[in-house]
């Protein structure tokens, strides 16, 4: 919005659902590794939908020309991986354990996590969107077991919300860490401050 505002544009206001439905049409369309006039199309039909669905008012050829632009803000360019997460990942990917991200996220989950470089050390991606439910839904958390090919008993959950992660893993079977990078603890829940941290839950008896 602060990119719409600098160029005068005008347009309704932000909602959250906007990027679900740009990603609904053109997430699965996301491929990091698409040629250079792929992916420019690629970002032009991003742009087209985003300004439709916002009612962006500006003049001929303004989408085309900030497409590219516009999905550095709202794609992979966007994101930073925290500190320690690949290497975390990896660690637990060499003993033995099979591993899934489980997000409440647009569809496209996957090109993202590659564009990243998080797809090589996990087994599973999914995205709520995607599915049809999510987080703290029991069912998203059956799937991940269903393509983990582990009983709900012996699969750690980790996330960063005591409602969605914690609670919905504990109801559907799972155990469930916090991941709290800052702040107070939570009372009553099992909580790491890194993803590196896990590596002490797991050594206290879990089992991959």
């Amino acid at each position: 919005m602060e990119y719409l505002r600098a160029h005068e544009w005008a347009s309704e206001p932000w909602r959250h659902a906007v990027l679900y439905d740009v990603f609904d049409l053109h997430g699965a369309a996301y491929d990091p590794d698409a040629s250079a006039s792929t992916h420019r199309s690629f970002c032009v039909d991003v742009a087209r939908t985003l300004f439709a669905v916002l009612g962006v008012r500006c003049g001929p050829g303004v989408v085309e020309e900030h497409a590219s632009a516009l999905w550095r803000l709202i794609g992979p360019e966007g994101f930073v991986v925290f500190p320690g997460v690949e290497r975390a990942l990896g660690q637990l990917r060499e003993q033995g354990y099979r591993l899934a991200i489980v997000s409440n996220w647009q569809r496209g989950l996957a090109g993202f996590c590659r564009a990243l470089g998080l797809d090589a050390h996990v087994d599973v991606i999914i995205a709520s969107a995607e599915v049809g439910f999510a987080k703290p839904d029991p069912r998203i958390f059956d799937l991940a077991c269903n393509r983990l090919g582990r009983p709900p008993g012996a699969v750690l959950h980790v996330g960063d919300s005591p409602a969605d992660d914690v609670q919905g893993a504990t109801r559907a079977g799972l155990r469930a860490v916090l991941l709290q990078r800052d702040g107070p603890p939570v009372g009553g829940v099992r909580t790491i401050r890194e993803l590196g941290d896990i590596g002490t839950i797991l050594l206290s008896g879990s089992s991959p």
